[in-house]
């Protein structure tokens, strides 16, 4: 399926018209029509927006997996209920997070099943990127 094809489907399954989509989006309703037809693709920006608007991943949009949101489904099947996981299930959620390395992901998980606050998680993230970013040069 492609790109088109698959914002045609999301759009329709939540019952919204292009119109209501497009103005969501901040694009006219001509150009979602292109980008349904496939006559036109998005720019990374709005790939982020429709991605975030349909609660897909952006590797589900391109084509890349048939999972609509791994880092959802993955947590999911970590998270039962509305237990101390919670808040950490929303914080991983975000948009801003949505491409977080799955090593990272489980390395949170075990950090918050170990009581350590989500402030200190993903400060030890940013230092473990940060260390990594530094090797490779």
């Amino acid at each position: 399926m492609t790109f088109g094809e698959k914002i045609k489907e999301l759009r329709k399954q939540k019952n919204l018209s292009r119109s209501d989509v497009a103005k969501m989006l901040g694009v006219t309703y001509w150009a979602l029509a292109k980008y349904e037809l496939g006559e036109r693709s998005p720019d990374h920006a709005l790939l982020v927006k429709f991605a975030n608007f349909f609660d897909v991943s952006i590797d589900y949009l391109l084509g890349n997996t048939d999972i609509r949101n791994p880092i959802k489904e993955l947590v999911q099947e970590s998270v039962t209920g509305y237990d101390e996981n919670y808040l950490l299930y929303k914080t991983l959620l975000s948009p801003e997070l949505q491409s977080l390395n799955p090593e990272y992901f489980r390395l949170a998980l075990e950090m918050q099943r170990e009581k350590i606050s989500i402030e200190s998680i993903w400060k030890i993230i940013d230092v473990m990127k940060s260390v990594k970013t530094s090797s490779k040069k």
